[in-house]
């Protein structure tokens, strides 16, 4: 049985994630290790995100490898419009694993991509 990230407990609160071009793939962005190849992807892991005013991770215009894992992504905002956990558009090589998205629009987007 998968274990979900629901409590802060284990993860590290920061603002939304936003990388666009491969270029943004880095330690500012959320990346917490990985090379973007196949054999080691970048990694987004371990956060806590309100999406209250943005999307919790949004990842546009990239050929690299990445997943993103083991986060929680939400939004204390009260009418729950406009915002998304993960929104991923126009990448190949992604990965979502483990990660929960509540009180969001959508918890994942994906748009003119393949994996």
């Amino acid at each position: 049985m998968a274990v979900f990230p629901t409590s802060s407990a284990a993860l590290t609160v920061r603002p939304p994630i936003l990388i666009d071009g491969n270029a943004g793939f880095t330690a500012a962005n959320g990346v917490v290790g990985g090379s973007g190849t196949p054999a080691d992807p970048y990694v987004i892991e371990g956060w806590e995100i309100d999406t209250r005013f943005a999307d919790g991770v949004e990842v546009r215009n990239t050929n690299a490898y990445f997943v993103v894992r083991d986060s929680l992504f939400y939004s204390t905002r009260t009418d729950y419009w406009g915002t998304n956990g993960v929104r991923l558009t126009n990448v190949t090589n992604a990965r979502v694993e483990n990660t929960t998205a509540r009180d969001n629009t959508i918890g994942i987007i994906v748009s003119k991509s393949s994996f």
